[in-house]
């Protein structure tokens, strides 16, 4: 069985990947952003952190090439690095070391079979997945178009209505993949149904990168590193990064959390990353070539949205990516938590068009599926966010027994048992569910 047509609203990296895992099972997808849509890599408005570091973890490269074979050719060739493990590290108060989360002097290779993280900016990444999107037959994008409101019969979502034309379009299943504002949120107090319960945890993040030509590219020859805080520095909840980019250029980022925010200004850029843990940051981009105006982003708090919970919701209708869960971006987490999702969804589709079925109540098995893809990416974050006492907020309490199992297991992979180590790797670079974790070695 295949069914009539799904919009998707919303074209970054949610609403993108949802769109081609539809596609399988509809006769069409119409795919509609508000943004002008360059045919080249471009940043846009809809996507506030596009001027700022991207790394795609190898969860979400993975499912992206099941839907597009070769798609990490693809990056290549436009551009995107692949570090080995020795060319990405950060700088801690103990040392250069291989972890950010943690202290680790040397450099360990990646279980067997482990796909790379790729490293690119934004726009790169998303024209490289949007030429592929573009070339499925049965997906329609219209772009500068922006919906109005929902189509509703017999209470239930049927369609869209665009702002300016008044145009309609009719569809079996609307996706929301607009992001952390989530249209979602508006619809259902229109339509009279319940907001779903939230969890905040205020990480209070901020940044401002730039991009840079180098003097001379064997300056910094590596992939990129970070800097973590430094408590005796002047900002001890600063940090920064300097990451190499397409088309040899650098991208350095300041950041700072808990009041201690980076400068909006080059200068204060330059100052601020005078003060971090190591000189050679300041040192590098000090003599770089300044190609645009430093762009700054601040995260105040992460939010989760418990639509699990909820007992009623309307039918045809469906958040995706951001608009259900939204981590602090620094652990780069979005873009495959997303896309699992969007696995997820096309599995539940898939199943019900194997078997003839409509699409009514899809949501009562979606949520909780949702609720399950989101827990890695938020425990995981948690843990990192709560490690700095200033954060506040909803702690996962109820995960202690995924705590304790994590601890065992990064204890096992110390002490030299791969399959621990590998178990770890795996989960936290989002190729598994939080589940997983518990499973026997």
């Amino acid at each position: 069985m295949t069914y009539p047509r799904a919009i998707v609203v919303g074209s970054g990296i949610a609403g993108l990947v949802t769109s081609a895992a539809l596609a399988r099972h509809f006769k069409s997808v119409t795919l509609i952003d508000r943004d002008t849509i360059s045919s080249e890599p471009a940043d846009r408005n809809g996507v506030p952190q596009s001027y700022h570091f991207h790394g795609l973890l190898p969860g979400g490269l993975e499912i992206m090439m099941e839907l597009f074979p070769g798609f990490s050719d693809d990056l290549l060739k436009a551009g995107s690095l692949t570090p080995g493990p020795s060319e990405f590290y950060a700088y801690l108060p103990e040392g250069k070391s291989y972890s950010i989360m943690r202290f680790q002097p040397q450099p360990q290779s990646p279980p067997a079979g482990f796909p790379p993280t790729h490293i690119q900016s934004r726009r790169l990444l998303e024209r490289c997945l949007r030429d592929r999107v573009e070339s499925v037959a049965n997906i329609e994008t219209r772009y500068e178009s922006m919906v109005r409101d929902l189509l509703i019969e017999d209470g239930q979502v049927c369609g869209v209505k665009l702002e300016g034309t008044g145009e309609t379009l009719e569809a079996d299943l609307i996706i929301d993949a607009t992001g952390r504002v989530s249209r979602t949120l508006g619809w259902l107090d229109t339509l009279g149904f319940e907001r779903p319960a939230e969890s905040h945890i205020h990480c209070d993040f901020a940044y401002t990168s730039v991009f840079l030509k180098p003097a001379t590219p064997d300056l910094f020859t590596d992939v990129g590193f970070f800097l973590g805080s430094d408590p005796q520095s002047p900002h001890p909840n600063g940090g920064g990064a300097l990451v190499r980019m397409e088309e040899g250029l650098w991208l350095a980022m300041v950041a700072g959390r808990f009041g201690d925010h980076p400068p909006t200004t080059l200068s204060g850029l330059l100052e601020f990353a005078r003060t971090l843990i190591e000189p050679r940051f300041h040192e590098l981009i000090s003599k770089a070539q300044v190609l645009n105006e430093p762009h700054h982003f601040k995260f105040p708090r992460s939010i989760r949205r418990h639509y699990e919970r909820l007992e009623e919701f309307p039918e045809g209708l469906l958040p995706i990516g951001d608009a259900i869960s939204h981590n602090n971006p620094v652990y780069g987490q979005g873009m495959s938590s997303a896309a699992r999702q969007a696995q997820a969804l096309g599995i539940l589709v898939g199943e019900r068009a194997d078997s003839n079925q409509t699409l009514a109540g899809l949501w009562r098995d979606y949520f909780p599926r949702m609720f399950e893809e989101t827990r890695a990416p938020w425990l995981f974050a948690a843990m990192a966010d709560f490690a700095r006492p200033q954060c506040t907020g909803d702690f996962p309490s109820e995960e202690q027994a995924s705590i304790e199992r994590l601890t065992e297991l990064m204890q096992l992979g110390d002490n030299g048992d791969a399959e621990a180590a590998a178990l770890v790797a795996n989960v936290g670079a989002m190729r598994m569910p939080l589940a997983a974790l518990h499973d026997p070695l």
